[in-house]
């Protein structure tokens, strides 16, 4: 499989290189017919009459203005009805055209500065009026400043037809394609800012981000065709080219999973030194962009496109395969681009638009490309979590069953255990009683009849809780007053009931439900066999969060603390076992009243202790 890449890498190469090598030949092929017309190759310099071969090159004192002049004779011996056109193809920075003495004016000749990597070219109308049929005098000034820098290429005088080819060759590769460049520079920017915010690897997309950025503000020049004024500030964006180059710098690092994010910040100390420079030096600003601020950016982006490539060939695969081979060429272009640009080598075609779109391509391939895996792994991530979690549920959701079965079947013995207690408690008592009475003497039948009569009430009121508890202690209640009030009117006691306020919800369980009528139980036979009393009331209130039931009971003897037994711990037990359950009892002058208290149902509140 890696044999395989590795060939598809190496494919990928050699076709951009046959494509890099046809279109330097049909570049040479418009060259070749626009030579049809009169190629001017020699000019006469007209301060010293010395001949100048061109392509010419030379340098100027830096941060001056100045002017080279050159002087051409060129003879037409049939001169043709069609308009003729003069074609420069690469000049510096500014040109004036003369014609036999006479000024050619055109928009071709207003041209701004096109960037560190651009040669200026143009093409003009000649006047059908100046030229003759006989010696011509062309006269050319190229001005040069503030850029030490200076170039004129061969010239070439012809019919439409014969320029044409050449002149849209050049125009497609110089403006069309710095739009496309543009358009994707910007689709690649948008991309990496979006992802700089979502990935986990923020900082490889924030570096190319703020790469991507720079290049769009150094490239805005391409606008001053619209506006005008942009031109103004193409200088000083190029200042930023430290940190677009660093920038991308750190990406090709991040990108190879090295650490490089933190570049970053000698990028932008570089280009603030390069603004300093302008503001408190002598140098002009095209001077530091294009001595200072340039060959850094050529720099960080040359060792960052050769560490991408590197990384593309150690990992072949089919989105880098595009990626390397675009690399390895715009590694070779953007050096050719440079020495043409330093008069090393002659060349009027810049190789760099081309080869970035390609190196653009490949960034945008790739980033698509790793986006899809991500998803594709995140989304293999929850599938496998879910099949996780889902076998995970329903090994709970057995648990859960097996654990209610066993806490329904605890529940269940617990109750009987209760019951139990209960009968054995209350009933078991009472009914050896009456075994023990009707064993004994057979005249105790109304000690029996009332023994009996008391132990059917005990189990009355054990099935009434369990009966009732869920319906809410009201129901219980409403048993254990019917129970009482016929057993107190038998006795001539005065019995008052009122449970007015205490909440119709369910919130105490059946033991608890128990547990309060125990101690209400507890309470009235007290006071009916220890108080002697005559009246006995039972009321319930609500304050504080809390249901208070008192039982209180006159016209009798007062509570004395020392009798108090088995039976009042008893209850003062289950009366801590409610929430926040608490009981009191208070001796009056002929009588006691106890008080319970206990939180029910809404009425809890958490700012209160548990007894």
């Amino acid at each position: 499989m890696k044999k395989y890449q590795r060939l598809t890498q190496l494919c990928s190469l050699i076709i951009i290189s046959l494509v890099f090598w046809l279109s330097l030949n049909v570049y040479h092929r418009f060259e070749q017919e626009a030579q049809t017309g009169i190629n001017l190759r020699i000019a006469v310099d007209p301060e010293t009459g010395n001949q100048i071969g061109l392509p010419a090159r030379w340098l100027s004192q830096p941060g001056q203005y100045e002017s080279e002049h050159f002087s051409f004779e060129f003879y037409y011996t049939d001169l043709s009805p069609k308009s003729q056109f003069l074609y420069v193809p690469r000049y510096e920075q500014s040109l004036r055209l003369s014609l036999n003495g006479i000024s050619i004016n055109s928009p071709e000749l207003l041209q701004h500065w096109p960037g560190p990597l651009n040669f200026n070219s143009a093409i003009v109308a000649i006047p059908d009026d100046l030229l003759t049929q006989a010696n011509n005098t062309l006269e050319i000034e190229v001005s040069t400043g503030p850029l030490p820098a200076g170039s004129l290429s061969e010239i070439y005088i012809g019919e439409w037809e014969d320029l044409s080819s050449i002149y849209h060759f050049r125009l497609f590769f110089e403006e069309e394609l710095r739009w496309i460049n543009y358009g994707l520079f910007l689709i690649l920017f948008v991309i990496s800012t979006i992802f700089s915010f979502t990935e986990k690897q923020a900082k490889l997309y924030q570096s190319l981000a703020i790469a991507i950025g720079v290049v769009l503000l150094i490239r805005a020049g391409i606008f001053s065709q619209i506006f005008p004024r942009v031109s103004l500030w193409v200088p000083y964006l190029f200042l930023l080219s430290p940190l677009g180059g660093i920038a991308f710098l750190a990406f090709s690092f991040e990108l190879s999973e090295r650490p490089g994010f933190r570049f970053i910040k000698y990028g932008l100390a570089l280009s603030l030194l390069g603004f300093c420079a302008v503001i408190f030096s002598n140098l002009s600003i095209r001077s530091v962009a294009l001595g200072y601020a340039t060959p850094i950016l050529i720099l960080s982006v040359l060792i960052a496109s050769i560490v991408i490539i590197v990384h593309s060939y150690k990992q072949p695969s089919p989105q880098n395969s595009l990626l390397f081979s675009g690399g390895s060429v715009f590694v070779f272009s953007l050096t050719h681009d440079a020495l043409a640009r330093g008069g090393l080598i002659d060349s009027n075609f810049m190789l760099s638009h081309v080869s970035t779109l390609l190196i653009l391509t490949g960034l945008v391939i790739l980033l698509m490309r790793r986006q899809a895996s991500i998803s594709s792994a995140l989304t293999k991530s929850r599938q496998i979590l879910s099949d996780r979690l889902k076998s995970r549920e329903q090994e709970l959701e057995t648990a859960f069953r097996d654990r209610a079965a066993l806490e329904k079947k605890a529940a269940t013995i617990e109750e009987r255990e209760r019951i139990t207690a209960e009968l054995h408690d209350g009933v078991a008592g009472d009914l050896a009683t009456i075994i023990a009475l009707s064993e004994a003497d057979c005249s105790n039948g109304g000690l029996i009849r009332h023994t009996a009569k008391r132990a059917l009430d005990e189990i009355r009121m054990i099935i009434d809780t369990f009966s009732f508890h869920q319906n809410g202690l009201v129901f219980a209640l409403a048993s254990f007053k019917e129970r009482y009030n016929k057993m107190l009117s038998s006795l001539a006691i005065e019995f008052e009931w009122d449970m007015s306020t205490l909440p119709n919800d369910n919130s105490l369980n059946a033991e608890q439900s128990l547990d309060v009528l125990r101690i209400m139980q507890e309470s009235v036979n007290n006071a009916i066999q220890h108080g002697k009393a005559k009246r006995i009331q039972i009321t319930s209130s609500i304050a504080d969060g809390l249901v208070t039931i008192k039982i209180r009971n006159s016209g009798g003897e007062q509570f004395v603390f020392k009798q108090t037994g088995y039976g009042v711990r008893n209850i003062h037990q289950r009366s801590a076992k409610l929430p926040q359950g608490g009981l009191t009892i208070l001796p009056t002058i002929d009588g006691t009243e106890v008080s319970l208290r206990f939180a029910y149902a809404g009425t809890l509140s958490p700012n209160l202790p548990q007894a």
